[in-house]
């Protein structure tokens, strides 16, 4: 008899998602499967040790303890820069298409739902994505827009984000409310802090000239210039803070998918920087946020 028996949430909606990908990755997946609803679980078991230690998530994603929070957190940011094969851009666009028709609110209401438990792995992991969820949903909205970034307004509103999700999940019976869809009511209330930020950090940068506002003016320029990249290489130039110094070793445990090894990162590094050039004069048209910008500019 298996020592564990338990099945993740995490397995239903990876097979969900999955439906839309092609028959090789989907049987992939799916003998997977096993080693992913672990790697939920213990992704769970995370979320409620740093709730439990009275972490915010924000200071959990960055903290040596908690590396699976770290790599989704971070990961799933470069996945927007991730370049699709031909048959995984058809999968993209369905799912795009599936989530502007409104196709994804229940899996949305399932996870507002499992998020109110307590003391429960599933329910942990869901609060935790559905914050990350603002996060992409901000990176998504202000894509074109660098100094809300470079200002920092995106970090600022990280813990307001965590707050005020908190506060959603306490309402009584907030689902049964007609048309209230609480992560659309989150993201819009974080878009509206997000953008007070940027006035509020400008306006200041403008008062003083000279030094802030010549940081934010760089700032925005290096975020421009890395969504121009793959996630590759975009998480050579900003791979996101870290406790102490940040390394080839570091870069490659926080994001495995892009570099597989250190070795392996200061490869690309190099070839990077030998071809600099073609690499930053190419524009890219087949990455993950590409494929959402094209939708939304099609709406």
């Amino acid at each position: 008899m298996p020592l564990i028996q338990r099945t993740s949430l995490a397995v239903p909606l990876i097979n969900y998602i999955a439906g839309f990908y092609p028959d090789p990755l989907r049987e992939a997946i799916e003998a997977a499967m096993p080693a992913l609803s672990l790697h939920a679980t213990c992704l769970g078991a995370e979320v409620l040790l740093a709730e439990a230690m009275g972490l915010r998530f924000s200071q959990a994603v960055v903290h040596p303890d908690f590396p699976l929070m770290e790599r989704v957190y971070f990961g799933m940011q470069a996945l927007l820069q991730h370049r699709l094969p031909p048959e995984m851009r058809k999968a993209a666009n369905g799912m795009i298409q599936h989530g502007i028709q409104g196709g994804f609110d229940a899996v949305r209401e399932l996870l507002f739902v499992v998020a109110t438990n307590r003391d429960d792995p599933d329910a942990a992991m869901c609060r935790f994505l559905l914050w990350v969820s603002v996060r992409i949903n901000l990176l998504v909205a202000s894509w074109d827009s660098p100094e809300v970034a470079a200002s920092g307004a995106l970090d600022a509103v990280e813990d307001r984000a965590e707050g005020v999700l908190r506060e959603l999940l306490s309402v009584p019976n907030l689902l049964l409310q007609e048309n209230v869809r609480p992560l659309s009511v989150l993201v819009a209330e974080i878009l509206v802090e997000a953008d007070k930020k940027v006035q509020e950090r400008m306006a200041t940068a403008m008062g003083q000239l000279g030094g802030e506002l010549t940081q934010i003016m760089t700032n925005a320029d290096a975020v421009t210039r890395v969504r121009q990249l793959d996630d590759r290489h975009a998480v050579l130039f900003q791979p996101g803070p870290f406790e102490g110094q940040a390394g080839s070793t570091q870069i490659a445990r926080r994001y495995p998918l892009q570099h597989p090894s250190p070795n392996a990162l200061e490869q690309t590094k190099s070839r990077f920087s030998k071809k600099r050039e073609a690499a930053t004069n190419s524009p890219l048209d087949d990455r993950f946020i590409d494929l959402l910008r094209t939708a939304q500019g099609a709406r």
